[in-house]
């Protein structure tokens, strides 16, 4: 918990068996370092001095919580401790499950923001198809604007130069939007307002295309069963298997085989299955776990169907579902293999590391923009 002049940290002391167990700890002591400016001395008003009587409410969280997240992994990566690797690998899991979220189409980043004390910090059965994580998504944002900068000032200018000019113009006095968004079009010589729209304002997909023109990155996705271990590739049945979807997840034990969610638009979904009914059985065979579902539906060829024997409050019923191509993408970071000596050295100013090197490409990769 980050304090105006200290900070209170906890961490597993069995997690350094690993060097991700390290790499973690380094990325939570840079956060609330970087906090020490970013919410407990650069914030919104309402931020401080509290009124600990009642609620307060800001869009700017999003900005001082996610944001933080990003400046805590450039601090991780130009302090040599976290390497651009890892970093690579967050970074794109993050984007993968992001977009896998189905509350990213329903609400914006600073909906989320104003809604903390009600939604994040209140999670109900509704959460995931209805909200975005600002810590997460604003953390992207903040990856997204830092390319911005760099891509409209030639590289003069980033988002290091952003915290500075807000510092030296607002300190303690008190930070808005409205000199975020100065600040960024003055650093950029962009108009803010198409990216605040598409990004703050409003939900929806995430565009890596500054990114990738800042650095010399590419943005690749490729579908589960294209993920899978070279060996098992080999496998047809194996690849088949983790092609079948229908749009359920579950949870963990004592619940295990009841659904925690539906995601809106699937095949699960049109059909009928919600939130807390039982699974007894999938095409006549018992489950007990959801992980057993999930095996059972993946028997089920893509345009086969799967019977469900559901427990919906006490009544026992059956439900035929559709099983489709599996839509979910997992997103890597790469280096683009046309990367320019301008871009090359704009991503050693961005991280304090080299360049990766070419090999770090997987073969027959494809790009796409989301």
């Amino acid at each position: 918990m980050e304090h105006k002049n200290s900070t209170s940290l906890l961490s597993d002391p069995f997690r350094f068996n690993k060097t991700a167990g390290y790499e973690g700890l380094f990325g939570l002591i840079s956060h609330e370092f970087f906090h020490a400016w970013n919410v407990k001395r650069l914030h919104d008003p309402v931020l401080g001095p509290f009124d600990y009587s009642g609620e307060n409410y800001t869009k700017l969280l999003w900005f001082h919580e996610g944001v933080t997240d990003y400046m805590d992994d450039l601090i991780g990566m130009k302090a040599g401790v976290i390497p651009w690797s890892t970093e690579a690998k967050e970074w794109a899991k993050r984007w993968t499950e992001n977009g896998e979220r189905p509350g990213r189409a329903e609400q914006s980043l600073e909906e989320a923001s104003f809604d903390a004390w009600i939604r994040f910090y209140k999670p109900s059965e509704f959460t995931p198809n209805s909200t975005v994580d600002y810590y997460e998504a604003g953390a992207l944002v903040g990856l997204m604007m830092d390319a911005q900068i760099r891509v409209g000032s030639k590289g003069a200018k980033s988002m290091e130069d952003l915290f500075a000019m807000l510092w030296q113009r607002h300190g303690e006095k008190g930070l808005t939007d409205a000199d975020i968004r100065k600040a960024y079009q003055e650093l950029s010589g962009l108009d803010p307002e198409p990216f605040w729209n598409a990004h703050i304002r409003h939900s929806g997909p995430l565009d890596p295309s500054a990114i990738e023109a800042a650095f010399g990155l590419k943005f690749e996705t490729k579908a589960p069963w294209e993920s899978l271990p070279p060996e098992d590739l080999k496998d047809a049945a194996l690849a088949r298997f983790s092609k079948s979807y229908v749009g359920l997840e579950f949870g963990t034990a004592p619940d295990a085989s009841t659904i925690k969610n539906v995601i809106p638009g699937s095949p699960a979904f049109e059909a009928g299955l919600s939130y807390g009914q039982e699974i007894l059985a999938v095409n006549g065979w018992r489950t007990t776990l959801g992980t057993e579902v999930q095996q059972r539906i993946a028997d089920v060829p893509v345009n086969g169907k799967v019977e469900f024997t559901v427990a919906d409050c006490g009544r026992v019923k059956t439900i035929s579902v559709p099983v489709v191509e599996n839509p979910k993408r997992i997103f890597r970071i790469l280096p683009d293999p046309m990367a320019t000596d301008e871009q090359k050295a704009m991503f050693t100013k961005w991280t304090g590391q080299a360049f990766p090197p070419q090999s770090a490409l997987a073969p027959k990769s494809r790009s796409v923009k989301p």
